[in-house]
C-alpha cells in the first residue's frame, strides 16, 4: 500500500491516475466541469473501460458535458440532495479522495488530493459508500431527449412488429417513395429510393429505418447516438413496378425487373440517367439505355447526340431530327439539317412543319418547370431568305443579325399546334431599297423558288436583278419540273461562260504570265506586275542576252511558284527581291530619262 498528497498540479495528477486505469473507474465528485478530464473519460471508455459517475444535480453542473459520455454507455447519476463527496476509484484498488472539485475554478484554488495505491480493503469502502449514494440518485437518462433507454424500447417495439411483417421470397423491392415519414425525418434521402432487399439482413436494416422514419424519432440522431453509418440495400431512383402493396413491398419476377438509375452529377441541360432490367442480384442484363429527360412513367428521351425514345419496356426509337427543347403537351422543338425549327410529337410525327430560323425562348416552358401551365403557346421566328437592293440579290446572315432584320413572328398553339397569327416586325437596320423576300410570302406559294435562288447564290452562281426578275416570271408561269430544267440550264450556261473564262485566263497566263510577281501580289493585272510585263516586253526581249533571261526564267518559274505558294517564308523573300527589282527599274528608266534631256 502506497499513499500520496498533492496540494498543486492536482488536474494533472488525476488524469496520470485516470490514464493508468485498465478496467473501470468510479467517480462521486459533487461539482464536475472540468472538459479535459471529461474528454479523457470519453477517450478511456472507448478503450473499453467502464465508467460511472454520481454528480450533484445542480444548475453549476452541466448535463451537456455528459452527452457523449452517456451516449458511449457511461452510467451517470444525479444527486438530488447536497452531496459533498469528491472520489474516485480506479480498478477497485487506487482512490483519489480530498477537497478539490473536478472543475476549472478549482485549478486556481487551494485544494488537496490525496491517492491511495493498491488497497482493495480501503477502495471496497469506498465501493460501499459509492453504491449507497446511488440508492437516492436519479439517472441522467431522462434529462437527454432521446435516451437510451427509450432508444431500447423503440427498438423491442420494432422487433415485436418485425415478428409480424410478411414473409417474403428474397429478392423483393421496397419503395421508400411510399414510406409513412413524419416531419422530422421529411428530409431523409432514404425517402427518395426504391431498395432491392436480397436477404433477411438487408431486410431488418431497412425496415428498422423505415420503423423510425415513421415514429416520432430522428433516425440521423439515432444512428449518430448509436455510432452507426447508415446501411442500405442496393438502391434505385425508380422500378417500374404496377403495384405495391401495404407494406410498399412488390415481388421481383421477370416482368417486375426494369430500373432507373440517374447520375446527377452533370448540369441540368445534360443530365445523364440510365434505363434497364437486372437479375436476381440486382445487376444489369440489358443495355443500360442512356436517357437525358423522363417525359412519363412510360417514354424517356436522350436528346443529345443522335436523340432517341426509349420505352419503359426497352424499346427503342431514334428521333429523326435534333432536339432543342422538350415542350408541353407530349411535343418536342426539333431543329432540322437545314437549320429549321418545327415541333414533333412523342410519336415522332411532325406537327409544326420545319419552316422556321428561330424561336423565342421567353415563351418556353419544359417538363420539370412549375409554370408550365400559363404558357400555351410558342413563337417562332422567320427571318427573310433573300434580300433584294437595286444592284444585287443576296441572303441575309440572319444569325448575327437577330431582330435587326424586318422579320415575321408565327405564333403557334401549344394545345392543339395550330397558327394563332403571324405578324411581320419591321427591322432596326432595313435601308430604303432593300426588298424582303420571306417563304411563307403569299402562302408559301414561292417557297421552291425561292430556296432555289438560295442554293443559286450559295453554289456561288451569280444570279442578276434581271435574271433573278425572269426566273420568277418562268416559275410563276410553268410547273415544277419545267422550273427546275430552267434552273439547271441556268448553271449550264454559267458553268459554261466560267469555263470558257478559265480557259481564255489559261491561255494569257502560258502567254505572257510573270507567275513569280502574280503569285506574290495574287492579281494578274497589278500595277507592279504591269511594270515586270513592260520591262520584260520592253527591254530585256529587245537583246539576245535579254530573251536568254526571259527564257531561263519561265523554265524555272512554274516550278518554283508550286513549291513557294504554300510557304509564308519564300513568299516574302520573293516579294523582297521583286521591290529591289522594281526600284532598280524605275531608279534605270529615270537615268536614261535624265541623259536624253541632257543630250
Amino acid at each position: 500500500m502506497k499513499k500520496e498528497v498533492y496540494f498543486n498540479n492536482i488536474r494533472k495528477e488525476i488524469l496520470n491516475n485516470l490514464n493508468q486505469c485498465e478496467s473501470e473507474i468510479l467517480i462521486a465528485v459533487a461539482w464536475f466541469t472540468d472538459k479535459l478530464i471529461i474528454d479523457k473519460l470519453n477517450s478511456l471508455i472507448k478503450q473499453g473501460i467502464k465508467v460511472e459517475i454520481i454528480i450533484y444535480d445542480n444548475h453549476v453542473n452541466k448535463k451537456e458535458l455528459f452527452k457523449e459520455l452517456y451516449y458511449s454507455n457511461a452510467k451517470i447519476y444525479l444527486s438530488k440532495k447536497l452531496m459533498h463527496n469528491k472520489f474516485c476509484i480506479i480498478d477497485k484498488k487506487t482512490i483519489i479522495n480530498g477537497s478539490y472539485n473536478w472543475t476549472i475554478n478549482a485549478t486556481s484554488n487551494d485544494e488537496n488530493i490525496e491517492i491511495t495505491y493498491n488497497d482493495f480493503d480501503y477502495a471496497r469502502k469506498f465501493i460501499i459508500q459509492f453504491n449507497e449514494i446511488i440508492k437516492s440518485c436519479i439517472s441522467i437518462d431522462n434529462f437527454f431527449e432521446y435516451s437510451l433507454s427509450s432508444i431500447e424500447k423503440l427498438y423491442n417495439q420494432f422487433k415485436i412488429e418485425y415478428a409480424a411483417w410478411d414473409k417474403y421470397s428474397f429478392p423483393y423491392f421496397i419503395n421508400g417513395t411510399k414510406f409513412n415519414v413524419t416531419e422530422i425525418n421529411n428530409k431523409s434521402k432514404i425517402i427518395k429510393y426504391f431498395y432491392f432487399v436480397k436477404n433477411q439482413n438487408e431486410a431488418e436494416k431497412i425496415i428498422w429505418y423505415k420503423y423510425i422514419l415513421e415514429s416520432t424519432y430522428s433516425l440521423n440522431e439515432i444512428l449518430d447516438i448509436q455510432k452507426e453509418s447508415i446501411q442500405l440495400p442496393i438502391k434505385f431512383n425508380f422500378v417500374h413496378v404496377n403495384n405495391w402493396d401495404s407494406n410498399a413491398v412488390a415481388v421481383f419476377n421477370q416482368h417486375n425487373n426494369i430500373v432507373e438509375k440517374h447520375d446527377n452529377s452533370y448540369n441540368s441541360l445534360n443530365k445523364r440517367h440510365y434505363i434497364y432490367s437486372i437479375d436476381n442480384d440486382g445487376k444489369p442484363v440489358s443495355e443500360q439505355f442512356l436517357f437525358t429527360y423522363k417525359l412519363n412513367d412510360g417514354l424517356f428521351i436522350n436528346h443529345m447526340d443522335k436523340p432517341y425514345f426509349i420505352t419503359n419496356k426497352l424499346n427503342k426509337y431514334f428521333i429523326k431530327h435534333s432536339v432543342a427543347r422538350i415542350l408541353m403537351n407530349s411535343s418536342l422543338l426539333c431543329i432540322n439539317d437545314s437549320l429549321y425549327y418545327g415541333i414533333i410529337n412523342f410519336e415522332n410525327n411532325l406537327i409544326v412543319p420545319f419552316k422556321f430560323n428561330n424561336y423565342v425562348r421567353e415563351h418556353i416552358e419544359t417538363i420539370n418547370d412549375i409554370r408550365i401551365d400559363k404558357i400555351e403557346y410558342i413563337d417562332f421566328i422567320e427571318y427573310p431568305i433573300l434580300i433584294k437592293t437595286q444592284s444585287r440579290i443576296f441572303t441575309p446572315n440572319y444569325r448575327n443579325s437577330n431582330k435587326l432584320l424586318e422579320h415575321i413572328v408565327h405564333r403557334y398553339s401549344l394545345v392543339d399546334f395550330n397558327l394563332i397569327y403571324k405578324n411581320k416586325i419591321a427591322g432596326k437596320t432595313n435601308e430604303n431599297d432593300q426588298v424582303f423576300f420571306f417563304l411563307s410570302e403569299s402562302d408559301y406559294k414561292y417557297e421552291i423558288f425561292y430556296n432555289a435562288i438560295k442554293s443559286l447564290l450559295e453554289e456561288q452562281y451569280k444570279v442578276s436583278i434581271n435574271a433573278f426578275e425572269r426566273l420568277k416570271q418562268d416559275y410563276q408561269e410553268g410547273q415544277n419540273n419545267s422550273f427546275y430544267l430552267t434552273i439547271k440550264n441556268f448553271k449550264k450556261q454559267q458553268d459554261l461562260e466560267k469555263y470558257l473564262l478559265e480557259e481564255k485566263n489559261k491561255t494569257v497566263e502560258k502567254k505572257d504570265a510573270c507567275y513569280v510577281a502574280t503569285m506574290v501580289y495574287q492579281d494578274y493585272d497589278h500595277p507592279k506586275v504591269l511594270v515586270l510585263r513592260k520591262f520584260r516586253d520592253n527591254i530585256l526581249n529587245k537583246s539576245r542576252v535579254g530573251k536568254k533571261l526571259i527564257f531561263i526564267y519561265y523554265a524555272f518559274s512554274p516550278k518554283f511558284v508550286k513549291i513557294a505558294k504554300n510557304s509564308y517564308f519564300l513568299t516574302l523573300i520573293s516579294k523582297i527581291l521583286i521591290n529591289i527589282t522594281l526600284i532598280i527599274i524605275k531608279s534605270t528608266q529615270l537615268a536614261v530619262n535624265i541623259l536624253t534631256r541632257l543630250i
